[in-house]
């Protein structure tokens, strides 16, 4: 496996570690903590312990600002990310932080929401043209127009069958229970 530390990050005032790999960009959990004064025994226990983090975490050893090599519980970058928007706490920067996750949440899912709904609009549309063109085209004959006024009248006599069948619902809601006029 090839390590190599890569940069130092400044988040919140406080300055991360971070490092390179195997193409993999890992950050120290620690100093995270520190920068938003979250207790980091809390989070070591919930990354150790947590069924989904426990896991996804290793321990790397990081060279830190002021020189000096350390071991520390580090996450890959995308799941740092994850993490820390599971934080519980009243931080002002946390805070801002999950908005703007919250953000890029729904953009990238309402996106996609938008695109399947431009496209069944746009089959929709497409499908309608055609049956309008079909209608057209057919409305010429006497024929068509003797099945038009049946399917009208089947449409009439289905909301007609409908109508009645509530009406005997209610009526037997009102017998069910003493009185007549139960939904009127």
């Amino acid at each position: 496996m090839k390590n190599s530390i890569k940069n130092f990050l400044l988040f919140n005032g406080t300055n991360l570690v971070f490092k390179t790999i195997d193409g993999k960009y890992y950050v120290a959990v620690k100093p995270i903590c520190d920068a938003l004064g979250v207790s980091y025994r809390a989070q070591y226990r919930k990354l150790t312990t947590d069924p989904y983090w426990k896991s996804r975490y290793s321990k790397e050893t990081f060279i830190y600002p002021d020189g000096q090599p350390r071991s520390a519980i580090c996450l890959e970058q995308g799941r740092a990310y994850l993490w820390i928007s599971s934080i519980n706490s009243d931080n002002k920067a946390l805070m801002a932080y999950k908005e703007e996750c919250c953000e890029a949440l729904l953009q990238r899912f309402q996106g996609t929401l938008a695109g399947e709904e431009s496209e069944l609009r746009t089959k929709k549309a497409i499908a309608e043209s055609y049956r309008d063109k079909a209608k057209s085209s057919c409305i010429k004959y006497p024929e068509f127009l003797a099945y038009l006024e049946k399917e009208n009248e089947v449409a009439a006599l289905g909301r007609a069958l409908k109508n009645l069948e509530k009406k005997e619902v209610n009526h037997l809601k009102g017998t069910m229970f003493g009185d007549d006029d139960f939904d009127k």
